[in-house]
């Protein structure tokens, strides 16, 4: 019998061995609860010893004394970073520092050092951002923008509809600046109104910012060549969401201000809104 060799269709198993231990803090003296905020992991003869949690959860945590947790982890980073080889390849658990231990040694593979941080992240850790080694980060944040932004437009379009549901014809249309031009898909596009979704996000606000931008550009392009009003109908936090920081929230308001003020220059305007009946409400009172 013919056998047919399919070992060519499919990447080699990475070939360099690896290792990695989660480094874990106790938020709470003498409590059972531990937080995995670094990762040590080495790659053939490469190590590192890396924070991974968002300095957000820090804020959120320890409030007014978040500086100094930052500066007791770093402390635990720098100690761990001195000693890796032997953190690595022991049993020991406890670090001589703060409420800091290690957890279990996890042998893995790899083809780099960032490949066994990113299996340590993947695998085994919640509060921490993917892009931690700049992997991928730009195309990370658009694709989570992307998913972000369909799942807020259908819900206002669906909201919308319970309205008028005559609208349905008016989503998700598109518009030619130019003749022959490439059509521009936008969110709504009725008699009175053209209007984009977008929402902005806390964690990946640079991101956000940039899509608001690119949504504007294309709005001042259709007010100029067609009559009526052009909205970028944008989802922000509530005011009083709690596990927003101060910083997060000096920021929102900082990129809102900016955008604002862009909006009032291309002609068209910014609708800052918390929930989809709000924005259904405006389209429906400014289409109709």
């Amino acid at each position: 019998m013919n056998t047919i060799d399919l070992s060519r269709h499919f990447p080699s198993l990475p070939a360099i061995p690896g290792v990695w231990r989660p480094l874990l803090w106790q938020p709470v003296m003498g409590s059972e609860e531990r937080l995995v905020v670094g990762i040590l992991a080495s790659c053939g003869s490469s190590d590192r010893a890396i924070k991974v949690i968002r300095d957000d959860v820090i804020d959120a945590l320890y409030g007014e004394q978040s500086q100094g947790a930052l500066a007791l982890l770093s402390m635990a980073i720098d100690y761990s970073t001195r000693n890796i080889r032997a953190l690595l390849s022991s049993d020991v658990a406890q670090l001589p520092i703060g409420n800091f231990s290690l957890g279990q040694a996890h042998h893995t593979a790899g083809n780099s050092l960032d490949e066994i941080i990113l299996q340590a992240i993947q695998l085994g850790t919640s509060l921490s951002r993917l892009d931690i080694m700049n992997v991928s980060d730009a195309q990370e944040n658009a694709a989570q923008n992307e998913n972000v932004n369909h799942q807020w437009a259908t819900r206002l379009r669906n909201a919308a509809l319970i309205l008028r549901p005559d609208f349905s014809a008016y989503f998700n249309r598109s518009i030619s600046f130019y003749e022959d031009g490439v059509p521009v898909r936008f969110g709504f596009v009725g008699q009175r109104t053209a209007a984009h979704f977008g929402v902005m996000r806390p964690h990946s606000l640079s991101a956000s910012i940039k899509d608001a931008r690119s949504k504007l550009w294309e709005l001042k392009e259709a007010r100029k060549n067609r009559s009526g009003d052009a909205a970028l109908i944008l989802g922000i936090p509530p005011t009083e969401d709690v596990t927003l920081t101060q910083s997060q929230r000096r920021n929102l308001t900082a990129g809102l201000r900016e955008l604002t003020q862009e909006a009032d220059e291309g002609i068209t305007q910014i609708v800052p809104i918390s929930t989809v009946e709000d924005g259904a409400s405006w389209l429906v009172r400014h289409a109709a």
